[in-house]
């Protein structure tokens, strides 16, 4: 594989475009370059998907950590996985762990039963 490049440019409407360009060299049985093969692809919307995915991302990691409220994920045998700041400062006061598996054994996270309509 080539190496890749991406860059943007408007196009004649006046949007703005991401193209990605992935150029190879074909050489011949002697090793020396006979051909350059380039390859485009517009990804406009690829980046546009990663860049609102990237925006949501953050807006959540910001909304979790400036909570006032422990929120965490832990395993269903009680090991946390992640924690935000409020989970921690909980830790110094209350025993979270021994709290958190009580609430585990009662699996109140268990899937919802469907109903037949």
């Amino acid at each position: 594989m080539g190496t890749i490049l991406e860059y943007r440019f408007r196009h004649k409407n006046g949007n703005w475009m991401v193209l990605e360009s992935v150029a190879s060299v074909i050489r011949n049985e002697k090793g020396e370059p006979e051909k350059l093969v380039i390859v485009n692809r517009d990804i406009t919307e690829r980046k546009k998907a990663q860049e609102a995915l990237s925006r949501s991302e953050a807006s959540f990691r910001s909304l979790v950590e400036g909570a006032p409220h422990g929120i965490y994920r832990a395993t269903m045998t009680g090991q946390f996985l992640e924690v935000n700041p409020a989970s921690k400062e909980c830790s110094a006061t209350i025993p979270c762990k021994s709290s958190l598996k009580r609430i585990l054994r009662r699996k109140c996270f268990a899937t919802p039963r469907t109903t037949n309509e």
